[in-house]
């Protein structure tokens, strides 16, 4: 079943507004999840000598920037670390001095200058190969908030804020194929099907681990960019496309049939006919998506478009066949709300929080769905209820990593207030993930520690956990 990948995948794109679209030198999402990091210095992990005493100072200035408890300090220490290593790069010939790029490339990271650190650490690592692994840790923490405001991005409707983030989650770590599997499905569902091969292709490069997410990930890339040559009429390259995504996938009657209608539109009856009669199959032309992922399109259109008993009918039998999608239970609550349908709607509402039960929005919608019920006892429980919630949890992002599943969130405080309406003091608290399978079953679980946040406050939780299998995740409280 050539369904979406729920953890990643952000709804159907329409057309928007080019608001934010531009970010901002410093990302601050970025500085603040490098800094939790690295709240005490840390030295690189491969052999890298300073060489020079101005890079040994930059160094320096980094490790008191990272560890002061001034803000102004911080700062000046930043600056003062760009100042020399710059001038050791530019006038102390420390150009060809893999550890000056390096510390410059973190200095620019602690700033969350994404650019500024993507050039520097590229260079670093072209001079220093050995430091390939050190650096990709750090590309790894400020990958988390990048695709995370990308997905945010997409599901406010904000396209070209969310293309730009994509684009710079896909240049920042070209070796993950979450961000250009997600550009592709941008550019697909706009008709601009060159642009989507580009990143089908990026994708299916990127895809190189053998978990089980990525496997998936990387069969419906494959499939896609099939179906998305065969639809530009490029048949010879469809052929070539179908053939390699039967290898991985040789039971997929869509792959079958798409790659007879290939063969047939390159000129190659014979070939067809012989295929046709091998596999069992009936010529068809190959829709661009099927099944669950073509369900939960349809529904993401709809719902985009207001059209809520539309993306009702589709998001029902896209949750048949993944139940515990966020995004899908999110449509369906949302529809039967707007459709004024309250006791479904309250009922959709409580399994979107069985998943995602500390997100401010899905109890709103859940208090929205009893106003429209007129059980005001319920809606004012359910008021007290959001009072009360600690924090909110968002941007929950699964990605493949090794032999199972790497985690990310932003966690966000709340001014939080009793029944009484008295404020309820920060404090820590541990939430209990749950990574299930295509059956429902739980596959591993983890804990994450929060601590006490503040109102407005964020915590960047990062877990990781072994198993095979996952398509689908959820978590409480303990």
């Amino acid at each position: 079943m050539k369904s979406p990948l729920p953890a990643i995948a952000a709804l159907s794109l329409v057309a928007g507004t080019a608001a934010a679209a531009q970010q901002p030198a410093r990302d601050t999402l970025v500085a603040k999840a490098i800094s939790n990091y690295t709240s005490r210095y840390i030295e690189p992990t491969c052999r890298l000598p300073k060489g020079h005493f101005k890079v040994s100072s930059a160094a320096t200035y980094l490790k008191t920037s990272i560890e002061s408890s001034v803000d102004a300090n911080r700062e000046r220490a930043l600056n003062d670390g760009e100042r020399v290593v710059i001038e050791a790069i530019q006038q102390n010939g420390q150009d060809k001095n893999p550890a000056a790029w390096y510390y410059l490339g973190r200095i620019y990271l602690r700033r969350g200058d994404i650019a500024g650190a993507d050039s520097a650490l590229r260079k670093a690592q072209e001079l220093a190969p050995d430091c390939s692994a050190d650096i990709a840790k750090f590309r790894q923490v400020a990958f988390a908030p990048i695709i995370n405001r990308a997905i945010d991005f997409g599901k406010n409707h904000q396209d070209d804020s969310a293309l730009v983030y994509y684009r710079r989650a896909a240049a920042w770590m070209p070796g993950s194929p979450i961000a250009a599997y997600n550009l592709a499905g941008m550019f697909a569902s706009q008709k601009m099907d060159d642009s989507a091969l580009v990143y089908y292709d990026a994708a299916l490069k990127a895809a190189t681990d053998s978990s089980a997410q990525t496997i998936k990930l990387r069969n419906q890339s494959a499939y896609n960019r099939a179906v998305l040559l065969a639809r530009t009429q490029k048949y010879p390259e469809a052929v070539a496309a179908f053939s390699q995504y039967l290898q991985w996938v040789p039971d997929d009657a869509d792959g079958k049939k798409g790659l007879v209608a290939s063969l047939r539109g390159a000129g190659m009856a014979d070939s067809a006919n012989a295929m046709e009669k091998r596999l069992g199959v009936t010529p068809a032309a190959p829709a661009a998506v099927t099944g669950a992922a073509a369900d939960y399109n349809t529904a993401a259109t709809a719902f985009n478009e207001k059209r809520y008993a539309d993306a009702l009918t589709a998001v029902n039998k896209f949750l048949a066949v993944e139940p515990m999608s966020r995004e899908g239970l999110y449509i369906k609550a949302r529809s039967l709300y707007e459709l004024k349908r309250g006791p479904e709607a309250v009922q959709a509402a409580t399994a979107l929080l069985a998943v995602d039960p500390m997100s401010e929005s899905a109890v709103q919608l859940l208090g929205a769905a009893y106003n429209v019920t007129q059980n005001s006892n319920m809606a004012v429980k359910t008021r007290l209820q959001l009072n009360a919630l600690p924090v909110s949890v968002s941007s929950v992002t699964a990605t493949p990593s090794g032999g199972g599943v790497a985690l990310t969130a932003t966690v966000t405080g709340r001014a939080a207030k009793d029944d009484k309406m008295k404020p309820i003091p920060a404090a820590p608290l541990t939430l209990v993930f749950e990574f299930l399978n295509s059956q429902g079953a739980v596959v591993a679980t983890q804990e994450a520690s929060v601590p006490a946040l503040k109102a407005g406050e964020q915590f960047q939780l990062k877990l990781e956990v072994q198993g095979q299998g996952v398509t689908s995740w959820r978590y409480h409280r303990k």
